[in-house]
């Protein structure tokens, strides 16, 4: 795969598919790993961008990590690829990637896809986060104990007993998370989503939005607690955005793109052919 210089690192990426420009944003444990599942579907429809951040997967470790690096990656990235405008798809952590870049750049962002979404988190998903990191921090981010929680707090009671599943693709987990993102890359998304709170971008956002949630997801769920701001709270706070779409993906958990990836693509496909030929 490519590798773009960027601000002082190197971020690989690939760009596959035809059709309109949809960048993927990855949450906090996955780069490109974390859209594998659903960027086949994706790519008949859209030329997508997928991506490791700093200090994930092939791209530079580095000790300078956090929002304002990541976002300036992001941004310049799309920029060496070449999409002057674009549709988002945010999933998870990445969520507040798109919605904090559309609020300040809304005339390149098309559309836009939220997934698994928080724009902050109350003491309860806080809390979750915090464990996550110490975990990693006291056991180390191939351990089963990272690999557990995550596996619980991310997927569905049905999935992970499936045949197949279960202890076989937690251990898998483990050993991914390794290649996947650095014990102070996940260091620094846990503290992130501790701390995120991008509400204040809400109001001014005008482009096309899509939220989608599954009714499963104890991580960052639809209705959050009064601190906090989940999926449906952020589609409510949407108050200038005329076209803006919300979807509940039934029988799916935090991560819908493993859970149900043919059923988030068609939303999205569905979506953008809405939106994009207005």
């Amino acid at each position: 795969m490519p590798i773009a210089r960027i601000n002082g690192g190197e971020i690989n990426y690939k760009v596959t598919g035809s059709g309109p420009a949809l960048v993927q944003v990855p949450g906090a444990a996955t780069g490109i790993q974390g859209y594998m599942r659903i960027t086949p579907y994706l790519e008949k429809h859209f030329t997508v961008l997928d991506y490791d951040p700093r200090g994930y997967g092939d791209s530079s470790r580095s000790d300078r990590l956090g929002f304002d690096v990541w976002s300036k990656d992001m941004a310049a990235l799309i920029d060496h690829v070449g999409f002057d405008t674009f549709m988002f798809h945010g999933a998870s952590m990445g969520s507040t990637f798109a919605l904090d870049f559309t609020a300040k750049h809304p005339e390149r962002v098309t559309a836009m896809v939220l997934s698994g979404c928080t724009a902050k988190n109350d003491v309860t998903s806080r809390a979750q986060f915090r464990t996550w990191k110490a975990l990693a921090k006291a056991y180390g981010i191939g351990s089963r104990e990272l690999a557990d929680i995550m596996a619980t707090h991310s997927l569905t009671r049905k999935l992970l007993d499936e045949p197949g599943m279960g202890e076989t693709f937690i251990d898998g987990l483990a050993r991914q998370l390794v290649k996947t993102v650095s014990l102070e890359a996940y260091v620094a998304a846990c503290d992130y989503l501790i701390n995120v709170d991008v509400t204040d971008r809400l109001a001014s956002i005008t482009v096309p939005t899509l939220i989608m949630v599954g009714d499963e997801d104890v991580l960052t769920p639809a209705v959050q607690g009064p601190t906090g701001c989940g999926g449906r709270q952020i589609f409510d706070a949407l108050a200038a955005c005329k076209t803006k779409e919300y979807f509940v993906l039934e029988g799916s958990a935090h991560s819908n793109m493993r859970d149900v990836p043919d059923i988030a693509a068609k939303a999205i496909i569905d979506f953008a052919a809405r939106v994009l030929a207005k």
